[in-house]
């Protein structure tokens, strides 16, 4: 889709700019969970130690980026609307985090030690529901990592556009 924008873009035509922002966090968003779902559950398992059934081998990564930084991205492509026509944009932090790692951080926030059970694609379908199996795999599936660059709008590269 940002392909054939740019193109109309580049033809004459309509002038567009494509954003792609990674998994929005930040005050009034419930977050996304280290299996890129909103599975109340995960934080369950993580608060009492128990190890997380994760699917594929836990070095997914998830790429967080805050709200705020996502609205800023907005108005610098509106606001210099010349230099980000028939462009498109990451919006991203400067690092990603694997699931693993995500796990293991949160579990500390509940004085926890954050283990993860490697499972495949077919048990994670039986064990969770199918909207966050979904979720889960727009999320984690394999993608490409970005790392902030001109051009790109990502927190700490406020001038990129």
């Amino acid at each position: 889709m940002a392909r054939m924008l740019k193109e109309e873009t580049a033809s004459g035509g309509l002038v567009t700019t494509s954003l792609h922002p990674g998994h929005i966090v930040g005050p009034g968003w419930f977050p996304i969970g280290p299996l890129g779902n909103f599975a109340p559950a995960v934080w369950r398992t993580l608060s009492a130690g128990r190890p997380l059934q994760v699917p594929g081998s836990g070095s997914e990564m998830m790429h967080h980026v805050h709200a705020d930084d996502v609205a800023q991205a907005f108005e610098l492509a509106i606001g210099r609307r010349g230099a980000a026509a028939g462009e498109d944009f990451n919006i991203l932090a400067p690092s990603a985090l694997s699931v693993r790692g995500y796990a293991d951080i949160a579990a500390a926030w509940f004085g926890q030690t954050g283990t993860v059970e490697s499972v495949t694609w077919g048990r994670f379908r039986e064990i969770t529901t199918p909207e966050y199996v979904e979720a889960s795999w727009g999320a984690s599936a394999p993608q490409p990592v970005f790392h902030g660059r001109e051009g790109q709008v990502a927190p700490g590269v406020r001038a990129a556009v």
